[in-house]
């Protein structure tokens, strides 16, 4: 594809066995995975596949971020996950084999394993444990997903967007202003992981900012005071002219 770069199967199989979940494999089962799977790099904005596609390979980040999102008919997207080093994604179809329901996106340049699917499911059944870590992940990631689209329901357009922020700190660096966010986020990215449009999601940043909780250094986010920025990730929308008890409301669903 364009934007693909190829490198070879030694420095494949040196970046497989570089990652903690495949530390329990034989040498001589990573090297038939590197010869009969693919490395390859690709820059910012390379789609990794589509909706639709056919579900026949595993990818494996090695560097990067790579997003995965729901894509509309009208071109809205949704970010569902944000996949970083060690992490695999398209691995549902190890389970059932099927066609893809999301996108997957190269936020920033990456480096990735596209692995056959087929000798991927053959390597979960020689190792049980690893395939119940996969799992594991795999429901523990639904679950995010899940609890992300009710966010969207339920918060407040600034505590989905501090949220969100928080969400990225994970990965970020500590300095002496704050947590600084290794990656440009641009505001679509931030609107589509927080549900919401670019225009709702830049207002909102830019409060965070006057607010003196979120600072720019060139291209990039610092966040001040990560602390606060958690309290409001936590504030629920409030619905003033509701009269009716959670409780009340919550069991007129099962009437």
């Amino acid at each position: 594809m364009k934007g693909q770069v190829r490198v070879s199967t030694d420095r494949h199989f040196e970046l497989l066995q570089s990652h903690p979940i495949l530390a329990g494999i034989g040498e001589g089962q990573l090297q038939a995975l590197a010869e009969r799977g693919y490395l390859g790099s690709a820059r910012r904005q390379h789609v990794l596949y589509l909706t639709g596609d056919v579900a026949s390979q595993v990818f494996l980040v090695h560097e990067g971020r790579v997003n995965e999102l729901h894509v509309d008919g009208g071109g809205g997207a949704v970010g569902l996950a944000h996949h970083h080093r060690g992490d695999l994604l398209g691995e549902e179809c190890c389970w059932a084999p099927r066609t893809r329901d999301t996108m997957a996106l190269a936020a920033t340049p990456v480096v990735y394993s596209e692995l056959p699917r087929d000798d991927f499911r053959r390597l979960l059944d020689a190792h049980v444990g690893l395939e119940r870590t996969l799992y594991a992940r795999l429901i523990e990631r639904q679950a995010c997903s899940a609890g992300r689209l009710c966010s969207a329901l339920t918060k407040s357009a600034r505590s989905k967007v501090a949220a969100v922020l928080l969400e990225f700190a994970a990965h970020g660096i500590a300095t002496e202003e704050g947590c600084r966010l290794p990656w440009r986020l641009p505001q679509q990215e931030i609107a589509a992981f927080a549900g919401m449009t670019r225009e709702t999601a830049a207002l909102e940043l830019r409060q965070l900012e006057a607010k003196g909780l979120v600072r720019r250094e060139g291209r990039f986010l610092v966040l001040v005071s990560p602390e606060r920025l958690a309290v409001i990730a936590r504030s629920v929308r409030v619905q003033p002219d509701s009269r009716v008890r959670p409780s009340e409301e919550h069991s007129s669903y099962f009437a």
